[in-house]
């Protein structure tokens, strides 16, 4: 088994958080891990909003249907996607994606 395999097979939810505020450089390291991360279009259109407010973060715990652990943790990370992708740019984005696999298939054989 690889080491992927294992980490993801190793995955629990702990939702006890620490009071302990995160240091802005990790906050920061994994913001750009995750617009780094690849997306289904490859357009990394994704927005993360950082809360660290309680009050914000309460408010958010009500909104996600009463679950008070977002509330409690010493920061909450939102991830947006733009509502503004339309079917037809999806589409578009696949034709040219499966012209350029035709074309690396053609230049292979």
């Amino acid at each position: 088994m690889n080491d992927t395999v294992r980490l993801l097979q190793s995955h629990h939810s702990d939702r006890s958080y620490k009071s302990d505020p995160i240091p802005d450089e990790i906050l920061d390291n994994i913001v750009e891990a995750a617009h780094r991360a690849p997306t289904s279009i490859n357009t990394q259109e994704v927005s993360i909003v950082v809360v660290k407010d309680a009050g914000r973060r309460k408010r958010i715990s009500e909104i996600a249907g009463g679950q008070p652990w977002l509330a409690k943790a010493p920061v909450f990370l939102g991830c947006l996607s733009p509502t503004s992708i339309r079917p037809a740019d999806v589409n578009s984005s696949i034709r040219r994606g499966a012209r350029q696999s035709n074309r690396r298939s053609s230049e292979l054989a």
